[in-house]
């Protein structure tokens, strides 16, 4: 059997509005070499009965209790057997052709490279919009920065998934700790213009824990015992509070 050139993750727990959109979205591109697994954390809202519907396109059904989304998305990576490695969570779907110009053949093997980032869309309030974020993390220099691309439109060889696998102990940046171990490990990014991904802007899990997320970024960049950015949380935490008294 041909090993596949790419594995997509997809986790989930009680999507059941989100779910078949994206299980629908990667079946539609299985033409390029794809292998699918389905993480499930043993939901109760009919998820799991609408992804048993596609249980012939999926290669990887695992549906069982979880600790935690990076603990489900550990579980894909321990299961994958593609070169590559993709997550596209519940609600998020592919692009169009989006994987058809991403250069997995040429890129296996740069022996250096450990993923390839391409661009996504966000969809708020149905109205697409690019998705910008600023310069990748490698890219700028000062001690704190924030990840400066989307888990959705990052490829990563899964071997070295395998081999650094997602840290449980975060909760919104454990994909942000893992580039970084990477890159301080000597391996680098490439970059190209293909848009990959289009993901829902109107909610999420990050957008409703900002000060969270700003915690666990100043821990993934080594700063979080720093006066300076205890005071930028502090700052930042003001901000968000007038924010939602001004909007009553």
């Amino acid at each position: 059997m041909t090993e596949p050139r790419l594995t997509i993750v997809t986790v989930c727990f009680n999507c059941v509005t989100d779910i078949e959109e994206t299980i629908k979205s990667v079946v539609a591109q299985k033409e390029y070499g794809i292998e699918y697994i389905v993480v499930d954390g043993a939901s109760k809202d009919g998820t799991t009965e609408i992804i048993r519907k596609y249980i012939g396109t999926i290669d990887t059904f695992i549906c069982e209790p979880d600790k935690g989304i990076y603990d489900a998305m550990n579980k894909g990576i321990m299961a994958a057997t593609g070169q590559w490695i993709y997550f596209l969570n519940a609600g998020d779907i592919l692009c169009d052709g989006g994987l058809k110009a991403v250069p997995f053949a040429i890129c296996v093997t740069d022996d250096n490279l450990c993923g390839i980032i391409g661009k996504i869309k966000v969809c708020r309030h149905g109205t697409l919009y690019e998705h910008c974020v600023g310069k990748p993390f490698f890219e700028v220099q000062k001690k704190f920065k924030n990840m400066g691309f989307s888990h959705q439109g990052v490829f990563i060889k899964t071997v070295l998934a395998k081999e650094n696998p997602f840290d449980t102990s975060y909760r919104l940046c454990a994909d942000y700790d893992m580039m970084v171990r990477l890159y301080n490990k000597g391996y680098r990014f490439e970059r190209i213009e293909e848009y990959i991904a289009i993901i829902k802007g109107d909610d999420g899990t990050t957008a409703r824990n900002r000060k969270q997320q700003l915690l666990e970024e100043g821990r993934v960049c080594g700063c979080d015992k720093d006066f300076s950015f205890k005071m930028l949380v502090a700052w930042r935490s003001l901000k968000m509070f007038l924010h939602k008294v001004l909007k009553r």
